[in-house]
């Protein structure tokens, strides 16, 4: 997904407005039950500005489309 690796690149290099946007139209679209709790999860880590966690999140996002 190309807004994932828009907000990988946004949070690794300390972009934090730009991830907060990217992050609000990755929260645009509908997801599977399971996928839009780790999106949630992933706006309220962005919105913490917890890079680390929100990149961990977006791995498992990652994983997770690829299995379905």
């Amino acid at each position: 997904d190309a807004y994932l690796e828009m907000l990988i690149s946004s949070l690794k290099n300390t972009q934090y407005d730009a991830a907060d946007l990217i992050c609000e139209e990755i929260q645009k679209y509908q997801y599977p039950q399971h996928i839009q709790q780790m999106v949630n999860a992933l706006a309220e880590k962005v919105f913490q500005l917890d890079a680390e966690k929100a990149l961990e999140i977006i791995e498992q996002i990652k994983r997770e489309q690829e299995n379905s």
